[in-house]
């Protein structure tokens, strides 16, 4: 038929016209090589003598020998059957010099470097290597550095790479600013975050060097600050860092959405397991109904939660919190949100292995003794969520991660963390001016990982026209290897006394201390304390109360201090209150006898938006000698200056109505209602005023004789003050006007104090 008959007669041709074009391979020749020889060449090709061939073929043998990367040029030409294979081939690397690397050392380079002398060296794998060690150079901080490769030709095809470094300056960040904030200051989120801005004392810290990896650290800082203080749906949409066109400064701009900040309503249980009722859940809560809403405390109540099962019996649980938010006002920015645990029984699973990955100089056990798991424990989210937490709050490091990968079977599973460590330690330097101590300074040392231990160790020094002090410490978090807060404190004090009380004062001792906590707020410390004090340089006219008391004596006592501390930021709280109660007990050896009892709390209120805070104060205390004797000047309560505005330092109180000397007195109570508001200036200029009421009594519990002025009645005061975070430190105006007092009270109505830690 005419059809076959057409298709036959096209496979025919094909097949004469793939015969015509095919051809045979007759032999192999190769030239151009020096190192490698030709069978080796030979034997990349994917083509033998008598094998037929046609020009894909030799494509694809050109492109094999191409990806062996030993050459940079092949040529393949057919000449009837004979092949000839002309290469060019890549020189061998003898060594890598570097110039103008003053930033990072030659060993550090050459760790980054994939490149080893002997290897065959090709235009990309140098620009790998450079591009390695650009980023390199960005993580300490050089965006601007440029690295040039160039070649130096050596015999037998060998070159030397030649990496010249213009590294420029460390590139810093300029300005920090935040967009979206409403309820916190500016400075309040540059506080909570990591990176700072760059100033010049900051020569050694590396948090003003703009890092990503401490940019992406800084917004899980904002993040759980703002979860902590009520903003349940709080994000960071993104955060722009903008390089200057020199190259040297970044400016980071973290835009925020902060949402609504919620209180918490209705908290129920929703549990599978019939054995466990509500009742027995809802002691386990460390938060209330009508408490600000805080993570902490969420994930604080889901641990009690899967520690009371476990104790029950139920090792694999998952526990939910649902949150349903309600009754939300858009004009406030609040609401309530009801809480309902979801509690059911987990996949089993146990942990096999737990690995640290990263640490260079800390200790593995500094990182394991914060996990609240360990090897054969039964897998549990809530619990590893709140060992990342503890690792990252040490501040020890710049990253923590945790990845979870299957075990060697599936019911196992092994924990890696991989930690990024960051600097530690730290240098402040100070200086200032007080109404009340003139002139002053002071140094601090302090490196809170010393030798990858976990131990804070720190050195001060101070200075000023009434005081010379030397501190010296080192703490122990984990006290022989328990969880115990172990310390050890050193102090020499000299004081400049003759305006207040005709005396100069020496002081050296120190104090030992172990801590624990007995709650998620609550701690304890006891301690041992040891000092030698000598009272010199007496007046001849002072008082004869003081005058008694001249020479030298060693206080030996034991003590302990409870606090409960409830507040949102411990350096610039807002909201919230501590309480804390100190007892002091001297007698244990020595040649001083005294039981003194102390106890106090502060409270804060946000009035508006945090800008507006209210703080009460009161605190009281009661020193005498068991002995019955007389308390010592020096052990003595004291009351005015900073602590009771409008008074002179130990400017109430008893006093020796012929020399005008303070004598102090046994027991004290004090109060003390501040408000802080805006100026309505631009938040940049980082001005705010005060307002403040203090009121307090100081007396002796006994009758000290006619020549003594004891009163024990209230005096008060109330003033206006100005605070500026100025760009040198924080610097305080305070104007106090008496209104309750008596007329051997010394009154010092105008306090100004200036001070900066660098």
């Amino acid at each position: 038929m005419p059809v076959r008959f057409v298709f036959c007669f096209l496979v025919l041709v094909a097949f004469l016209a793939t015969s015509a074009t095919a051809a045979t391979v007759k032999s192999i020749t190769v030239k151009g090589n020096e190192r490698i020889q030709d069978s080796t060449i030979r034997a990349y090709i994917p083509l033998q003598t008598g094998q037929p061939f046609n020009q894909s073929d030799l494509d694809r043998a050109l492109k094999e020998l191409y990806e062996t990367g030993l050459f940079s040029d092949v040529k393949i030409t057919d000449d009837q059957g004979i092949l000839r294979v002309v290469v060019s081939e890549n020189p061998i690397l003898n060594e890598v010099i570097f110039e103008g690397n003053d930033a990072l050392s030659d060993d550090v380079i050459k760790q980054e470097l994939t490149l080893k002398s002997r290897d065959v060296i090709t235009a990309g794998k140098v620009k790998q290597d450079v591009d390695r060690l650009q980023k390199l150079y960005q993580r300490k901080g050089f965006y601007g550095a440029q690295i040039e490769a160039d070649y130096i030709k050596k015999d037998q095809n060998r070159v030397d790479l030649v990496l010249t470094f213009n590294e420029g300056e460390k590139t810093t960040i300029s300005r920090i600013t935040f967009v979206g904030n409403r309820f916190f200051s500016q400075d309040t989120l540059r506080s909570v975050i990591t990176s700072r801005e760059s100033a010049w004392y900051q020569f050694l810290s590396s948090t003003d060097i703009y890092d990503p990896d401490l940019v992406t650290y800084d917004e899980q800082q904002l993040t759980q600050h703002y979860r902590n203080n009520g903003f349940m749906d709080f994000r960071v949409t993104s955060v722009d860092a903008t390089l200057s066109k020199d190259r040297k400064q970044f400016s980071l701009t973290f835009f925020i959405e902060e949402g609504t900040r919620y209180t918490i309503g209705n908290v129920d249980f929703k549990s599978v397991f019939k054995d466990i009722t509500p009742d027995d859940l809802k002691p386990l809560m460390v938060f209330e109904s009508g408490d600000v809403f805080r993570q902490k405390d969420i994930d604080a109540s889901e641990s009690a939660l899967v520690d009371f099962l476990g104790s029950r019996g139920y090792a694999f649980v998952d526990i939910d919190p649902i949150y349903a938010p309600r009754d939300v006002n858009k004009e406030t920015g609040e609401g309530v949100v009801d809480v309902t645990f979801s509690l059911k029984e987990g996949r089993r699973v146990y942990i096999e292995q737990i690995n640290i990955i990263g640490n260079v100089r800390t200790l593995d056990k500094v990182v394991r003794r914060e996990l609240t798991f360990a090897e054969g424990d039964p897998y549990n989210a809530i619990k590893i969520r709140e060992s990342e937490k503890n690792i990252r709050n040490l501040g020890y490091f710049k990253t923590v991660k945790f990845d979870i990968k299957e075990g060697s079977t599936p019911d196992q599973s092994i924990i890696n963390i991989e930690i990024m460590e960051q600097p530690t330690g730290e240098l402040s330097l100070g200086a200032g001016f007080s109404s009340t101590e003139s002139v002053l300074a002071d140094i601090r040392l302090r490196e809170r990982n010393f030798l990858g231990r976990g131990q804070d160790v720190r050195a001060s020094a101070s200075l000023s026209g009434k005081r010379q002090q030397v501190d010296l410490g080192i703490a122990d978090p984990y006290f022989l290897d328990r969880k115990l807060y172990g310390g050890l404190d050193f102090q020499n004090v000299v004081r400049d006394l003759q305006d207040e009380s005709s005396y100069d004062e020496e002081r050296l001792g120190g104090r030992a201390t172990l801590g624990f906590d007995l709650g998620p707020d609550l701690s304890q410390r006891v301690f041992y304390f040891a000092n030698n004090v000598k009272i010199s340089d007496v007046d001849e006219d002072a008082s004869r109360f003081i005058k008694d008391q001249e020479g030298e004596f060693l206080t030996s006592g034991v003590g302990t201090r409870f606090t409960y501390d409830k507040r949102d930021n411990r350096i610039e709280p807002s909201e919230g209150y501590m309480t804390y109660y100190e007892a002091n007990f001297a007698g244990v050896g020595g040649d001083v006898d005294y039981l003194r009892n102390e106890i106090g709390a502060v409270k804060y209120w946000p009035l508006y938006e945090k800008d507006w805070v209210l703080s009460t104060e009161a605190d009281t205390g009661y020193v005498f000698d068991y002995s019955g004797g007389d308390v010592r000047i020096n052990d003595r309560f004291f009351l005015g200056g900073g602590r009771l505005r409008g008074f002179e330092l130990a400017g109430i109180g008893p006093r020796d109505s012929t020399t005008e000397d303070a004598l102090g007195g046994q027991y004290y109570a004090r109060t003390s209602a501040e408000l802080r508001f805006p100026l309505g200036l631009p938040e940049e200029l980082g001005l705010s005023g005060i307002s403040f009421v203090d009121a307090g009594v100081l007396s002796d519990a006994v009758d000290q004789g006619p020549e003594v002025q004891d009163d024990n009645s209230i005096r008060a005061s109330g003033g206006v003050g100005l605070a500026w975070r100025s760009p040198f430190g924080p610097v305080s105006i305070d104007y106090a006007i008496p209104f309750a007092k008596e007329d051997y009270d010394q009154e010092d109505r105008f306090r100004f104090s200036f001070g900066t830690q660098f």
